[in-house]
This record gives C-alpha cells, sequence and structure tokens, in this order.
C-alpha cells in the first residue's frame, strides 16, 4: 500500500492520506490488527488510489474460523462484533439516512429545532461521494456477512436482541440476497424460538422475486396439497396396461415432495413468522430491477394484496399497517401520541413520506373497506406529520 500512495503523483493528496492514516492507526491498540486495517480501508481515497479491499480479504480468512474459534471465546466474540455494531452505529444507519430507534426515543421530548437539524440532514442532496460510500457501507457489510454464513449457529453473539432487530430490518431491502443473508442470520441466531428452520423453505420463497407469488397456497395449504392439487388437472391417459399420465405425474409430485415439502404456516405460529413475510413482501411492491419486472408492479401489488385482505382484521391487519407505518418510524400505538409522531416523522426524508404516501393509496384502490378503521391515523400521520413539519421548516 505505501508502495502505491508513493506513486501518486498528486503529492499533497498523499501527505493527507499519509497523516489520516498515521494519526488514525496510532489511536488503535498495536495488536488490534483487523481494526488497523479496516481503519486503513475505510480512509483511503479509491477514486485516487489503486487498492485492495483489506477488510474483505482480512473477513474471508477469519470466516472459516469464527464459528468454531471465535464466537466460543467471549474474549474474541466480543471485539469482533463491538467492531460490527460500531459501524452499524457509525457508518451504515447513518450513510443510508436511518435514524435508530433508541436515538428517535432520546429526542422524543427535544426541542423543535433538533427536530428540524435531523430533518435537514435527512434531505441533504446526495452527492456523487456519499453514494459512493453508502455503496462501500454495504460491501462492508456483505463482509460481514461472509463470516455470518460460515458459522453453523449465532446463539452467543452478544448483544443478541439488537443484532435480530438489524436483520429483521434488512428484510424490507430492495436487494434479494440481503434478504436471504438476514435470513440465515435470524435463523441461525434462533430467532422465534426455532420456527425459522421449520419455515425455512417457505421463507425463503418469499425472498425470491420469482417464486414470492407460488409462496402464498402454499403458506395456506402446504407444498404437498400444492403439488397433488396440480396432478388432478392432467389428462388420465391409459398406456397399454402400464401406470397412467395421472399415475405417473402423481409419482413425479410424491417425488418433489420428498425433497422439499414445505409444510404450511400454523395458526399457532402465524403471530411470530406473518411479521417476517409481511416485510419481505413489502419489497415486492416497489419499483426495482432484475427477474421481477417479468410482472408488471400493478400485478404484483394486487398478488399482495389480495393475500393481506385474508389476514384478520382485529389481530393480523393490523401488522400490514404497521409496516406500511415502519417508513415514518411508527406504529399504530405509537401514532396516537401527536408529539411522538412528529418527532419520529423528522428522520424521514421527503423521498420515503412520498413513498408512504403512494403506498397508503395503492393500497386503498385495492383494498377499499379494510383500511376504513385505519383512515384516521394515516391521515393524521399525513397531515400532523409531514404539513406540520413543513411550517416548521419555513419558520425557520
Amino acid at each position: 500500500r505505501a508502495a502505491q500512495i508513493g506513486e501518486h503523483e498528486n503529492e499533497n493528496l498523499r501527505e493527507i492520506i499519509f497523516s489520516n492514516l498515521n494519526k488514525q492507526v496510532f489511536l488503535l491498540e498495536e495488536n488490534d490488527s483487523v481494526g488497523r486495517t479496516y481503519v486503513r480501508d475505510t480512509l483511503t481515497n479509491e477514486d485516487s488510489i489503486d487498492m485492495v479491499d483489506y477488510f474483505f480479504q482480512v473477513s474471508m480468512t477469519l470466516a472459516s474460523i469464527v464459528g468454531k474459534v471465535i464466537l466460543p471465546q467471549k474474549v474474541l466474540r466480543e471485539p469482533l462484533f463491538d467492531m460490527f455494531y460500531e459501524f452499524l452505529d457509525c457508518e451504515f444507519t447513518l450513510l443510508n439516512k436511518q435514524f435508530s430507534l433508541r436515538e428517535i426515543n432520546q429526542e422524543t421530548s427535544a426541542s423543535q429545532d433538533i427536530w428540524l437539524d435531523r430533518m435537514v440532514k435527512s434531505n441533504v442532496v446526495d452527492s456523487d461521494s456519499l453514494k459512493k460510500h453508502r455503496k462501500t457501507s454495504h460491501s462492508v457489510l456483505a463482509a460481514f456477512f461472509e463470516m455470518f454464513k460460515r458459522c453453523d449457529n449465532l446463539k452467543s453473539v452478544p448483544r443478541i436482541g439488537e443484532f435480530q432487530n438489524f436483520m429483521k430490518s434488512l428484510l424490507t431491502t430492495l436487494d434479494t440476497k440481503q434478504q436471504k443473508n438476514a435470513l440465515d442470520c435470524l435463523t441461525k441466531s434462533n430467532y422465534a424460538t426455532g420456527l425459522m428452520h421449520k419455515y425455512k423453505k417457505l421463507l425463503d420463497g418469499f425472498a425470491d422475486d420469482e417464486q414470492f407469488k407460488d409462496m402464498i397456497p402454499i403458506l395456506i395449504h402446504g407444498s404437498q396439497f400444492t403439488a397433488i392439487e396440480s396432478t388432478q388437472t392432467e389428462e388420465v391417459v391409459d398406456d397399454g396396461g402400464k401406470q397412467t399420465k395421472h399415475e405417473r405425474a402423481q409419482v413425479k409430485a410424491k417425488r418433489i415432495e420428498t425433497k422439499s415439502q414445505i409444510p404450511k404456516l400454523e395458526d399457532k405460529d402465524r403471530p411470530q413468522i406473518l411479521p417476517l413475510i409481511i416485510k419481505l413482501l413489502s419489497s415486492k411492491i416497489l419499483l426495482k430491477r432484475g427477474a421481477i419486472n417479468k410482472k408488471n408492479i400493478s400485478v404484483r401489488r394486487n398478488i399482495v394484496f389480495q393475500f393481506y385482505a385474508s389476514f384478520d382484521r382485529k389481530t393480523e391487519f393490523p401488522l400490514v399497517i404497521n409496516e406500511l407505518l415502519l417508513p415514518v418510524n411508527l406504529t399504530l400505538d405509537l401514532a396516537q401520541d401527536e408529539k411522538e409522531m412528529r418527532c419520529r416523522v423528522a428522520g424521514v426524508n421527503f423521498h420515503q413520506l412520498i413513498t408512504f404516501a403512494n403506498h397508503m393509496e395503492a393500497m386503498f384502490q385495492q383494498m377499499g373497506t379494510l383500511l376504513t378503521d385505519f383512515l384516521p391515523i394515516l391521515s393524521q400521520v399525513l397531515i400532523n406529520g409531514v404539513i406540520s413539519l413543513s411550517k416548521v421548516f419555513s419558520a425557520q
């Protein structure tokens, strides 16, 4: 690396980089080689210097021993996860314009000046540099995932509640690979007391951009019912004393079931698994690139909203509304308090608020009367949230 920097033509740039590297590395303990490598990586300007992603290489090196050596020993796992949580708090959430619930709770009673400051920060126009840093943050997260997915289990992860909450937040991302990595981490950390193992194939199916629509009947009936049902439409033809076409289809279906049988979602498990499915489906009703565009967005929304319409009105449908309110940092209960609502909406940018309004409109168009009971609260979020914060911004 020193040779690469030394050969750079820009003397001032080289001097600044050396200064920053020496300053930051000096602050780290001498034996913290991973931390030192991480600091060096994140401070180097890759626009000007041809560099190697050392942190990713170190992560891949550690990946083979994380599960067997690092996680079982407290003295080893705590520094690793301290670095992971510091990355989330100081880089990932900030670069992706997210405000943690801990920060929001601390500022619930804050003055309008702090609300305005948060609102301004959340609406800063992205520069090319910021976009590149955000992309780098996702690369660093991918490096951590490379370590996590090599582990047989993640039950001993420090601050496991915080770890699982972050993984649940990633289920709404448009990145299918990131969704599946998050599901894997939730499964290995024993989220929902082992139910993730039971419904792993079902959840992976909902994360898939092409298969998610086929998971809805499987969720209701299970894959065995679906496979046998599909054979009933086959034409039965006598094959000269041999098996009929219908019989051959049944044998084939049974063979498929043996390999990948997916159980239906039992009633007793719905309260824990449905929220995860709703998060996964929320990414399917957004505009995104890839194979999912084989189906028009209105068709996708129709599939998802029809599924939501089958939910129990009192116990399950509110979960959908809570997911709708999530981009504005709210739940149905929290939206009842106007001051709490204004504080939480302050950390949301205008693009997110418009997205929330568009989703609400699409849901009203396709689900109609099912949303009648929630209309007053949703209206308050738009009126008392967006307009009130806009007035604060204008007054300043």
